[in-house]
């Protein structure tokens, strides 16, 4: 179903729009491996702010903002847990590398969760 939905979805850009998407994710991507070129990773939040409880949603908020850039550019990201909020909710860590660097990628962000028991914890919600 949800495949149907996509393809009438697609059929409605119109060609002068697809190119101008085409364009400016080229430009996202040549702009941020200009500035990955002497860094292994860029590394931060996956989101800009913890998770809400289910039925809290804030749809308004942009919570792909972080990652957004990583997958507009074709690059390869991962995120991994890095701790809970004050709250006793999850918060996550992005690694994201070069194009073609899937590899390191994973290594590094693997170094990060052998070096730190934050993947072992869970949120205060759950029952364990």
């Amino acid at each position: 179903m949800a495949k149907k939905k996509a393809s009438k979805r697609a059929k409605k850009v119109k060609a002068d729009r697809y190119e101008l998407g085409v364009a400016e994710r080229k430009a996202i991507q040549a702009e941020l491996e200009e500035r990955m070129a002497d860094w292994d990773y860029v590394i931060g939040p996956t989101a800009p702010t913890a998770p809400e409880l289910i039925g809290e949603e804030n749809p308004t908020r942009l919570q792909s903002r972080n990652t957004l850039w990583f997958n507009l550019s074709r690059q390869p990201a991962v995120s991994i847990p890095n701790g809970l909020t004050r709250d006793g909710m999850p918060t996550s860590i992005m690694f994201a590398a070069r194009r073609f660097e899937d590899r390191s990628l994973l290594e590094g962000a693997q170094i990060y969760q052998t070096a730190t028991d934050h993947h072992l914890r869970y949120p205060s919600i759950c029952a364990q």
